[in-house]
């Protein structure tokens, strides 16, 4: 037998195995092509079981031989064979090659996306914290519980990014513009807690919180100006300070509010600096330790959360060094009138930028990830040229938006022609990755709604939210809240009417843009239970609740809400614009993103109707386009498909209609 069974089993199982073994043996010839089980082991743990094939003559296979290969290897069958293979197998690979090819040229391509940051696809809604709401102290001023009130508001509107004026510690004779503390809070508005409490849940509900900045100026009670009036160590030239000649101002330079823009310090027997109200001494941001203390109150709030920051006074943050005359720019007016001289040696300084610059490398230092970007911008009148300035280069960044003040300064007779030249203004010849922001009012201007009447509300914000940039949108706009003046002088609160006395307030005073918010019909308009602030207008006046009832007709809030979801698209996020007809009473543009429908609008700014049929210069205008808003409301004749080459359409004053092509 070939085989010798040492299996470690037990004496009984090895006796049977090999019995077995035996009996086959002796049964019938043994063939040794079948595989057998050879053992190699001495022991149970070293079992091993060995497989060993044979022919039948006896000798193991051991393959073909290098002769028998090489014959194969030379016979033309095979050689043939080979080379086929080869052949096919390059043309299949190039064959894919070409279908790839081909595919990657034909295949439609993705459309394309700039690279936006959040504040370019954004509303910003503007709060002015004062007049908001009373939510907390029932004392009759806005806080910051009555804002965390509106969160659903906010939502409505489509606003995710909210801008908060000026909450910093203050005596707020000038509403928290005149700071005492710039990392504190004031008292009336809630606390610092209050506030990281507020950003936490906004962040969680996918909103930004940007605050006002205020590095131009402080409080004549500010701790600083104190020590700087008293000469007491590097504080003495935190502030701009100059000798008078002969008992007078060093200068003619002007005050925003008008007069002169220097007041004398008994104290330290020197005049002091204020391009704003008197009791806001100017910071000497030339000075390399007040700008140590700007940038550590902007990495205060930044670690703290805060999204981003309007730099309050932008234009005014450095002044010649040289104190020289500014010149007689008009000649028209009072001398005592800021506008009388041309400001040259006081506004928009070359030192200014630099200054911004500076600013706008602290924020962008906080940026960890995309989407974490920090925000900074500043407000700018002036065309273009100006604005660009304030944008900087790409060596030396300025704000990453301008919030363009053209629309708020348009004369009260300013027709479509003359809107078409303000927005051209500020957006032909932008540098590259400069962005405008479109406001209508703000803090220190007439409400945009008083000046045009309601019957263009709707068309000023399809402007404001539809035109290539960011809305910015004051608080009340989107109802067409109007001025409302102060009736009695005694109520009056604006420093500013105060100091015009009772025969002039109501021509100056900044309190009738700042009344509060009017959030129903109840008494107070739901702003606060006790005494307001401000007077408020109950019954002039629109409000929230009844913009929003049954049979109201179209509102301008719910229009609002139309225009924010359009807002949204991809032609109205980054797409071009053109011009379509305009004229004295029509501004009609399209805008246009490429892979994406695009639309054009339609503005009637007039007094009268119009009827145009609309042209396209940089293309053929479609046949047909789809109502997608009017002004007049939704259905019927205001929705659906229309038709728009060689037809007519008919709009009324104030009429805004917006077709997707």
């Amino acid at each position: 037998m070939d085989s010798v069974v040492n299996e470690n089993y037990k004496d009984g199982e090895k006796q049977k195995i090999e019995d077995d073994m035996a009996a086959n043996a002796e049964g019938s010839e043994f063939d040794d092509s079948k595989a057998k089980f050879l053992n190699g082991g001495k022991g149970l743990e070293e079992t091993t079981i060995d497989v060993e094939i044979k022919s039948k003559d006896g000798d193991s296979f051991t393959g073909l031989g290098k002769e028998e290969l090489m014959e194969y290897a030379t016979d033309p069958f095979w050689v043939r064979t080979r080379l086929i293979l080869f052949i096919l197998f390059w043309v299949g690979w190039i064959a894919m090659l070409a279908a790839a090819i081909v595919i990657i040229v034909l295949a439609p391509r993705c459309p394309y996306r700039p690279d936006q940051k959040w504040w370019n696809k954004e509303v910003v809604y503007q709060v002015y914290p004062k007049s908001f709401l009373d939510g907390a102290n029932n004392d009759g001023l806005g806080d910051l519980a009555g804002i965390k009130q509106k969160y659903d508001y906010f939502n409505n509107l489509t606003a995710n990014v909210i801008w908060l004026n000026a909450i910093y510690q203050s005596p707020l004779l000038d509403s928290g513009y005149d700071v005492t503390d710039h990392k504190n809070i004031s008292e009336v508005f809630g606390t610092v807690d209050e506030l990281k409490d507020m950003m936490k849940q906004l962040h969680k509900k996918g909103k930004k919180v940007v605050l006002d900045f205020i590095p131009n100026h402080t409080s004549d009670k500010h701790p600083w100006f104190e020590k700087s009036r008293n000469k007491e160590g590097k504080y003495a030239d935190y502030y701009v300070w100059a000798p008078g000649t002969q008992g007078t101002p060093p200068n003619n330079w002007k005050s925003v509010h008008g007069g002169s823009a220097w007041k004398f310090d008994d104290v330290r027997k020197e005049y002091y600096l204020h391009q704003f109200l008197d009791f806001e001494p100017e910071l000497n941001l030339r000075n390399t330790d007040v700008m140590e203390e700007m940038e550590s109150i902007l990495r205060f709030w930044l670690e703290m959360g805060v999204d981003g920051f309007n730099i309050v006074g932008a234009p005014y943050l450095v002044e010649s060094d040289q104190l020289g005359k500014d010149e007689n720019s008009t000649g028209v007016g009072r001398q005592d009138d800021y506008e009388y001289v041309d400001h040259s040696l006081t506004a928009d300084q070359p030192e200014t930028f630099d200054v911004i610059s500076k600013f706008r490398e602290i924020v962008d230092s906080y940026v960890k990830k995309p989407g974490s970007e920090r925000l900074l911008f500043a407000s700018v009148k002036g065309t273009v040229n100006t604005t660009n300035l304030y944008m900087g280069t790409p060596e030396k960044k300025g704000v990453h938006l301008v919030i363009s003040q053209a629309l708020v300064n348009r004369k009260p007779d300013c027709n479509a022609l003359c809107l078409q030249d303000l927005i051209d203004s500020q957006l032909t010849g932008q540098v590259k990755d400069g962005w405008t922001g479109w406001t209508l009012s703000n803090q220190d201007s007439h409400r945009f709604a008083s000046q045009v009447g309601d019957k263009h509300v709707k068309a000023m914000h399809t402007l404001q939210l539809l035109l290539p940039g960011t809305p910015v949108i004051y608080y009340g706009d989107e109802i067409g809240l109007k001025d409302a003046p102060v009736p009695i002088f005694n109520l009056t609160q604006d420093p500013v009417g105060k100091a015009a006395g009772e025969s002039g307030y109501q021509q100056v005073s900044r309190d009738a843009y700042r009344t509060p918010m009017r959030w129903n019909g109840k008494k107070n308009a739901g702003f606060s239970s006790a005494t307001p602030w401000l007077p408020v207008d109950t019954k002039s006046q629109p409000n929230v609740q009844a913009q929003l009832a049954h049979f109201a007709g179209y509102t301008s809030l719910e229009f609002f809400f139309k225009l924010a979801g359009l807002k949204k698209e991809p032609s109205f996020q980054w797409g071009e614009m053109s011009y379509s007809v305009v004229n004295q009473n029509l501004l009609s543009f399209f805008r246009e993103a490429e892979g994406f429908p695009g639309f054009l609008v339609a503005i009637n700014f007039g007094k009268a109707n119009v009827v145009k049929t609309f042209t396209k210069e940089n293309g053929e205008l479609p046949e047909t386009g789809e109502i997608v808003a009017h002004s007049s409301g939704t259905g019927g004749e205001y929705s659906g498909i229309h038709k728009l080459k060689g037809h007519s359409v008919l709009l009324k004053p104030g009429d805004v209609v917006i077709y997707k092509l």
